[in-house]
């Protein structure tokens, strides 16, 4: 590991004070899989969150377009009568 990195230490057990490998800090004492679970499930609702809000974006100013037609157009007819 470069020397600039910061160093991982094990908190507790017969561990304390050594520097925790990579494999060691991602198993997380054995709750490895919750942690990175729930990060992962959390990444992936942003995810959605943030597609979602694109498209409802995307469908509300096409809704407004057309109603800005329909508008003008409605004003034209009404003009040329």
């Amino acid at each position: 590991m470069p020397s600039g990195w910061p160093k991982y230490y094990a908190l507790h057990g017969r561990d304390e004070g050594r520097e925790m490998n990579l494999s060691e800090f991602f198993a997380m004492g054995g709750y490895g899989f919750y942690v990175w679970g729930s990060y992962g499930v959390t990444a992936l609702c942003l995810i959605v969150e943030v597609v979602l809000l694109m498209r409802r974006k995307r469908t509300l100013l096409q809704r407004l377009g057309r109603m800005s037609r329909v508008t003008s157009t409605e004003v034209k007819n009404e003009i040329q009568t």
